[in-house]
């Protein structure tokens, strides 16, 4: 092996951050990368993985330099508090970025405290500062419980696919014990939220990309009936979908509806998207049981397969990116990274 010529390792600053959240010795968590290459959004982990503190703020490497863009706490709703930020995604053009801001509240539920994390999702440009997404509704907020990923942006800022999540509490400080369903939607500044629409009553649908153009969004699918879940609470099967703005919600194809004749379910994500929207690109369980790299086209599905010398009986792969207009796909799977 060798080290290809022109690559820049990003590394933190020379001088650690006052409140240590970025230093010499950080490890850099590469989250997004701008249409012509210069910009690269990422999330520094400090050294000794002593945790992000709350105070933390947005980082990017321009040219591999690293600029911290210091950010104000929005303001969350009641009596939760704002804390870490961590990023998620970046337009094409680099003005815009997308995360996540845990807010944290503690309420009494009769006698009990109880501790709530609400993972509101938030964007950023110069104009606007740190923004939260608004909620959906009173009782449904941007985010997705867990710290999941739930927003990103289009090439210029116009459109976002966010997912929401049902807020996690009630007023009287207990457990809301609405049916956790993720629900997908395309916003903008200036019209708001469209919902992308429903695969089921019980399917959960968060986001995973969208178009350069924001007339394309991905994401995955879970069915939350009890009837789709194995004995630990797990699900059976799962899926991707893709929704367009001319043609609406559809759901992408599996390589096979039955792994090893049914007696595993179907496993199939989608992970990114060419900023043409011409590919997507994930991985989906074979007829085998293996799962393995995978994109899709206007003509379907197309498996990738495993690497070379690593094709055994336990290999899988995984497309994670793909180029702008998807003739380039990156991923990673038994045997370590690769292009196809």
């Amino acid at each position: 092996q060798s080290v290809a010529t022109g690559v820049t390792i990003l590394s933190g600053p020379a001088t650690p951050m006052p409140n240590g959240e970025n230093g010499p010795d950080s490890l850099i968590l590469p989250r997004a990368i701008s249409a012509d290459g210069t910009t690269v959004l990422a999330q520094p982990i400090p050294a000794g993985n002593v945790g992000t503190p709350s105070d933390n703020n947005i980082w990017i490497w321009v040219n591999g330099v690293p600029q911290m863009i210091a950010i104000t706490r929005s303001a969350v709703p009641g009596s939760e508090v704002a804390r870490q930020f961590t990023p998620t995604d970046m337009s094409g053009d680099g003005r815009t970025i997308t995360g996540s801001m845990n807010s944290q509240v503690s309420l009494l539920d009769g006698a009990t405290l109880r501790t709530y994390n609400v993972p509101r999702a938030v964007y950023w440009t110069q104009a606007t500062g740190l923004t939260l997404f608004p909620v959906v509704s009173a009782t449904e907020f941007v985010g997705r419980l867990g710290g999941a990923e739930a927003a990103f942006v289009n090439s210029d800022g116009s459109y976002f696919a966010v997912s929401s999540t049902p807020i996690p509490y009630l007023p009287d400080g207990s457990r809301n014990p609405a049916l956790r369903l993720v629900r997908a939607h395309r916003y903008s500044v200036s019209g708001g939220y469209e919902y992308l629409g429903s695969l089921g009553d019980t399917v959960s649908m968060s986001v995973s990309g969208i178009s350069g153009a924001g007339n394309v969004i991905i994401g995955n699918t879970v069915d939350l009936a009890a009837s789709n879940q194995d004995v630990n609470g797990d699900a059976i099967n799962v899926g991707a979908f893709r929704w367009d703005a001319a043609s609406g919600l559809s759901q992408l194809p599996d390589l096979v509806a039955a792994p090893l004749n049914g007696a595993i379910g179907r496993a199939t994500s989608a992970l990114d998207i060419s900023r043409d929207g011409s590919t997507i690109v994930g991985n989906s369980r074979g007829g085998d049981g293996r799962t393995q790299a995978v994109y899709w086209r206007a003509s379907g599905i197309q498996a990738l397969g495993f690497l070379p010398g690593f094709d055994t009986a336990n290999a899988l792969t995984t497309a994670t990116a793909a180029s702008g207009n998807g003739s380039i796909i990156g991923g990673q799977g038994t045997g370590g990274a690769w292009l196809w």
